[in-house]
C-alpha cells in the first residue's frame, strides 16, 4: 500500500480481490481468509497498531463475504469458529454478529436471537438493539450482498450481447462493451444481480449529462438483470483522478489525453480543439462540476436522488462531456413501495455526514431525512479530488467497528477544515470558497440545489460577476446597505448641489456686474427656487424608490422576500439613474423659466442680456443634473442594491432585459455629459467677446465652466466604463446556463 494511498481505497481494493478468488474458486478452492488479511502487514507503510486496526477491520468484511458465499456452496462455520483462527479480532464487532444473523436467515437456516445473546453475552444488548432498527443489511458491510456473474469476453449474453471489453465494476454490477447483435449496436451492458430499481429510476431521466438507458431485461435463470445503455468511450472521472495525483502543473490536456487512451482502447479515434488542452486546470474541474451540477438537479426535480456520486460513477464522452451513471443506489421517491432505505449504501469516502449517520446502524438518522444536499456534498468531494488530487479530508485507517467507522468519519467532516483550502490563483481560491461551502458540516448553511451550485462554478469563472454576487464591498458599499435610502439620496442630490453652486457663482457675478440693485430680490428667489426645487426632487426620490430601499434592508437583515417582491424591487432599482436623471432636467427647465420671469416681476425691469445669460447657465445645469446622477444612482443600483436583492436560486428567464435596457442607455448619458462644455463654450463665446466689459465679466466664468465640464466629462468617462463592466457581469450572473 503507497504511504499517500487512501486506507479506504486499498481494503476496498483487498476485498474485491478477495470476491473475485471466491468465484473462481473451482479450480483453484476457497480463497484463504488469512491471506488477504495478512497483506495489510506485509504493506509496510503503517505502524504496528494502525496496521493492526486496519487488518480487524478487513478481517471482519472478508469473513462477513466468506460465509455469504459458503452459504451459497453449502454451509458456513460457527462464528466462533472465525474467532479461533484469527486471534487479531480480539473481540467480535456487533455489525459481523449482525450480518451473520442475517445472512443464514436468508439462507433458510433456523436462527434465535436468544441463541447469538446467549453465545455473545458482551454484544447482547446491542445485537438486540440493531434487529430493533428498521435499517437495511447493507449498512453493515463494505461490500454487495449479491455478485454478478462473471462472463468471459466473447460471450453471447442472453442470445443477443456479444461481450467485446471490459469498461468496469465495482460491487454491485459489471459493465461491458458489447455488440447487440440484432441490430448492430454498440452499447454498455451493465449485468447486475437481479435487484434493485435503477432501471426504472434511470429510464425517466433525458439530460445530456446522465447516461441514457436504452432498454433493459431480466434473466431469472441466471438471477441477473442486464441493463443496456449509451455507450461513452471516454472512460471515466476515476482515470482523470489518476492523472491528477501524478501530474503537475495540469491543464485541460490532462482531461484530453485520458478520454483520448480510453477511446484508443475501444478503436475510436479522437481529437480535441486547442482550447481544451490549454484551458487552465481549474476552469476544467469548474466546466466539469458544472455539467454536473445540473445534471443533479434535473434528477432532483424528477425525485431521485443519486447518493453514489464519485469519480468511477462519472463517465466521459467522446467529447469529454461527463455524464453520470450507476443510480443503483439512488432513492427514487415517485417508485411506489420502496422505501428509501431499501437500496441505500455509496461510497463511504464521498458520504455526507448525514448519510455516514444514516449508514450507521447505531445513529437514529433516517434514509429518506437525506436530500439534494446529500449529492450536492458528494459533488463537492469529487471535484475537490479533480482540483488538488486528494479528498478534502483525510480517512485515516480504519480503527475499530463498522458503526465506530462510521462515526468517526462523520464526525471528521463535522470538525475539521478541508485540506488544501488555501492558496492557488484566484480561480482556485474561488472555485475552493464554492466548494467548502458545499461541504459545510450543517446543511442549511449549503446551497439548496444544484442550480444554484451551477450557477456559484459559473461565476468563479467570471470574477467581476462573482465580486458582485458576493457583496464584497468596500466602506462605501457598506454604508449604502446599511442606510439605502440616505446613500440614494446622496448620489441624487450632490450632483444637484454642485450644479446649484456652479449656477448661483455665474448668475450672481453678472447680476452683481450689470443689475446690482437687483442682488437682494436675486438671492431670495434663488433660495426660494433652491429650497422648493431640492425638497420637491427628494421627496418624488424617496417616495418612488422607498419600496426598493426597504427590500435591501430586509435582505440584509437576513429575512425572506418573496420572489415576486425581489425582482419588482430590482427592476425598479435600475429605474434609479434614469428617474433621477429626469427629475433633475425637469426641475431646472422649470427654473430656467421661473427665474429670469421672478426676477423681472420683482424688480420691475431687468436687463435684455441677462435672459440668454440665465438660459444658458441653466442649460449647462440642467445637463450636469441629467447626466451626472444617471451615472450615480445606476451604479449604486447595479452594484449595490441589484446583487444583494438576487437570489440564485430563483432568477426569471427574462432578468437580463432591465440590465440591457439600462445599458444601452448609458451612451446617450454619456454623449450629454461630453455636450456640457461644448454647448457651455458655444452659447458664452458670443457674449464674451461682446464688448470689452462683457469679456472680463464672462471670461471667468467661461474658463470655470469648461474646466469643471472636461473634468465632469472624465469623470463620467469613467463612471460609464465601470457601470458597462458592472451590468456585463450582471448580465453574466442572470444569464441561463448553458452546456
Amino acid at each position: 500500500m503507497s504511504a499517500t494511498r487512501d486506507p479506504w481505497d486499498w481494503l476496498t481494493d483487498q476485498l474485491e480481490a478477495f470476491l473475485t478468488a471466491w468465484e473462481e474458486h473451482e479450480s483453484s478452492g476457497p480463497p484463504a481468509i488469512a491471506t488477504y488479511a495478512q497483506a495489510v502487514l506485509e504493506a509496510g507503510d503503517l505502524n504496528a497498531e494502525e496496521a493492526g486496526d486496519l487488518q480487524r477491520t478487513l478481517l471482519a468484511e472478508l469473513i462477513k463475504a466468506d460465509i455469504e458465499y459458503r452459504l451459497l456452496h453449502s454451509v458456513a462455520p460457527p462464528l466462533e469458529d472465525y474467532l479461533s483462527a484469527h486471534a487479531s479480532l480480539r473481540e467480535l464487532p456487533v455489525d459481523l454478529l449482525h450480518e451473520d444473523y442475517h445472512l443464514r436467515r436468508r439462507a433458510g437456516e433456523e436462527v434465535s436471537v436468544e441463541d447469538y445473546c446467549e453465545r455473545f453475552p458482551g454484544q447482547a444488548e446491542d445485537f438486540r438493539r440493531l434487529l430493533g432498527l428498521d435499517l437495511p443489511e447493507a449498512t453493515t458491510t463494505l461490500y454487495a450482498s449479491k455478485r454478478p456473474p462473471l462472463f468471459q469476453l466473447g460471450d453471447l449474453v442472453a442470445d443477443e450481447f456479444r461481450l467485446l471489453a471490459m469498461l468496469g465494476e465495482g460491487s454491485f454490477a459489471r459493465v461491458y462493451l458489447a455488440r447487440q447483435e440484432s441490430i448492430s449496436r454498440l452499447v454498455a451492458l451493465k449485468i447486475t444481480a437481479n435487484r434493485g430499481h435503477e432501471a426504472q429510476t434511470i429510464v425517466k431521466l433525458d439530460h445530456p449529462n446522465i447516461i441514457r438507458v436504452v432498454d433493459q431485461r431480466d434473466v431469472p435463470v441466471e438471477n441477473m438483470r442486464l441493463l443496456y445503455m449509451e455507450y461513452a468511450p471516454g472512460g471515466t472521472l476515476h482515470e482523470v483522478v489518476r492523472r491528477v495525483q501524478a501530474t503537475e502543473p495540469r491543464t485541460g490536456d490532462l482531461l484530453a489525453e485520458s478520454v483520448r487512451e480510453s477511446m484508443e482502447r475501444g478503436g475510436l479515434e479522437a481529437s480535441f480543439p486547442a482550447t481544451l488542452r490549454e484551458a487552465a486546470w481549474p476552469r476544467i474541474v469548474c466546466d466539469l462540476g458544472i455539467q454536473l451540477a445540473l445534471a443533479l438537479d434535473y434528477a432532483h426535480s424528477q425525485g431521485v436522488l443519486h447518493r453514489d456520486i464519485k469519480p468511477a460513477n462519472v463517465l466521459l464522452g467522446a467529447n469529454a462531456r461527463p455524464k453520470l451513471a450507476d443510480f443503483n443506489t439512488s432513492f427514487d421517491s415517485q417508485l411506489e413501495g420502496v422505501a428509501p432505505a431499501a437500496y441505500f449504501g455509496g461510497s463511504l469516502a464521498y458520504m455526507s455526514p448525514e448519510q455516514l449517520r444514516a449508514c450507521n446502524i447505531r445513529c437514529n438518522e433516517r434514509a429518506d431525512s437525506l436530500d439534494a444536499r446529500s449529492d450536492l456534498y458528494s459533488l463537492a468531494i469529487l471535484l475537490w479530488e479533480l482540483l488538488h488530487g486528494q479528498r478534502p479530508y483525510h480517512d485515516a485507517a480504519p480503527t475499530g467497528d463498522w458503526s465506530t467507522l462510521l462515526s468517526e468519519m462523520a464526525q471528521r467532516r463535522e470538525s475539521g477544515a478541508p485540506r488544501g483550502a488555501s492558496g492557488g490563483d484566484p480561480l482556485s481560491r474561488d472555485l475552493q470558497k464554492v466548494l467548502a461551502k458545499c461541504l459545510e458540516p450543517d446543511r442549511e448553511r449549503r446551497f439548496g440545489s444544484g442550480a444554484v451550485l451551477a450557477r456559484e462554478l459559473q461565476l468563479c469563472l467570471n470574477p467581476d460577476a462573482r465580486r458582485l454576487v458576493a457583496l464584497e464591498h468596500g466602506r462605501l458599499g457598506r454604508f449604502a446597505l446599511a442606510r439605502p435610502l440616505l446613500a440614494l439620496l446622496i448620489v441624487v442630490v450632490a450632483p444637484n448641489l454642485l450644479a446649484a453652486g456652479l449656477n448661483f457663482a455665474f448668475n450672481w457675478n453678472w447680476v452683481w456686474e450689470n443689475a446690482r440693485d437687483a442682488t437682494r430680490p436675486f438671492l431670495f428667489i434663488q433660495g426660494v427656487i433652491n429650497v422648493v426645487a431640492f425638497s420637491l426632487g427628494l421627496l418624488w426620490v424617496a417616495r418612488r424608490f422607498r419600496p426598493t430601499t426597504r427590500t435591501v434592508e430586509q435582505r440584509v437583515r437576513g429575512e425572506r422576500v418573496p420572489p415576486e417582491r425581489l425582482q419588482q424591487a430590482r427592476r425598479l432599482a435600475l429605474e434609479a439613474g434614469p428617474y433621477s436623471a429626469w427629475i433633475g432636467v425637469s426641475l431646472w427647465g422649470v427654473a430656467g423659466v421661473v427665474y429670469p420671469l421672478a426676477l423681472h416681476l420683482k424688480v420691475g425691469t431687468f436687463p435684455w442680456n441677462g435672459y440668454p445669460v440665465f438660459i444658458v447657465d441653466l442649460i449647462t445645469c440642467g445637463l450636469i443634473a441629467g447626466s451626472y446622477p444617471f451615472f450615480l444612482g445606476s451604479l449604486l443600483a447595479a452594484e449595490v442594491f441589484f446583487p444583494v436583492l438576487l437570489d440564485l436560486a430563483d432568477i426569471p428567464h427574462d432578468e437580463a432585459a432591465p440590465l440591457q435596457r439600462l445599458s444601452r442607455q448609458t451612451g446617450l448619458y454619456l454623449q450629454i455629459a461630453a455636450g456640457v462644455p461644448m454647448v457651455t463654450m458655444l452659447l458664452l463665446i458670443p457674449l464674451v467677446f461682446s464688448s470689452p466689459e462683457a469679456k472680463d465679466v464672462y471670461q471667468p466664468a467661461l474658463i470655470g465652466l469648461l474646466i469643471a465640464g472636461i473634468f465632469g466629462l472624465f469623470g463620467t468617462w469613467k463612471a460609464h466604463l465601470r457601470l458597462q463592466r458592472i451590468l456585463d457581469a450582471l448580465c453574466y450572473v442572470v444569464r441561463p446556463i448553458t452546456l
